[in-house]
């Protein structure tokens, strides 16, 4: 936290910093500033960044005792998921190595192995490469003939069907190449998130909120055959 907060403060200009659960804290312990012992709260979210929707938003509590401050609680109230140490550890860690990129977009597989390294060991997230196109293109046809994917959209599975090779992969519907994904995703592991977009590189803000909402999910649930597609923001 000490080392993320230094290192953004001559970024504050920039929309995309602090990540809010950093805003929430500060916050916490800005409204005990001057007050005596006692337990307050901070919140904060990201509706700057989207229109006025947030789509992170965090409460955090403090415990003030004199000069001594503690974490009593930290919420994320979209998920309504209690936000354990680890999580804040992961969320910042990641922050922390987005840092080192000064534009708002970075790479697809830096964010791969940004991703991959918050989410481990629960999640693996991988990228389906060109390579693999291909192949998974054949394996989501078999799932189909097997009657596996039979509750997909009836467009998506005739898209599937019909398509020959990945020559068209570009072309395809994020949904269409989110079902492969998904289907490959099966067969790579358990608890797989398959990167499939098509863009060269994918914003921080998109990276963070990955992050965030598969945290919170993982407190509750095993995810298997995740995927992340043309993301935009």
């Amino acid at each position: 936290m000490l080392e993320y907060s230094r290192r953004i403060q001559p970024k504050l200009a920039d929309p995309f910093h602090p990540h809010p659960i950093v805003k929430a804290i500060e916050l916490a312990l800005y409204s005990s500033k001057g007050k005596g012992d006692g337990n307050y709260m901070g919140m904060s979210g990201d509706a700057d960044m989207h229109q006025g929707v947030p789509h992170l938003l965090y409460a955090v509590v403090i415990e003030k005792r004199g000069e001594t401050f503690k974490i009593v609680e930290m919420t994320d109230l979209m998920s309504k998921v209690t936000v354990s140490s680890d999580m804040l550890r992961r969320m910042i860690d990641a922050e922390i190595e987005l840092l080192n990129f000064s534009r708002d977009r970075i790479p697809v597989d830096a964010a791969v192995q940004i991703l991959d390294r918050a989410l481990s060991p629960k999640t693996r997230v991988v990228k389906l490469d060109e390579k693999d196109r291909e192949p998974a293109i054949r394996w989501a046809k078999q799932l189909i003939d097997q009657g596996r994917l039979l509750e997909m959209p009836q467009e998506i599975v005739r898209q599937i069907k019909t398509l020959r090779d990945s020559r068209n992969w570009d072309n395809l519907s994020s949904e269409t190449r989110s079902t492969i994904g998904s289907a490959w995703a099966r067969r790579v592991g358990p608890n797989t998130m398959v990167v499939t977009a098509v863009e060269k590189d994918l914003t921080k803000i998109k990276i963070r909120e990955i992050i965030a909402l598969t945290l919170s999910k993982l407190k509750d649930m095993n995810l298997t055959g995740q995927v992340v597609d043309q993301v935009q923001g």
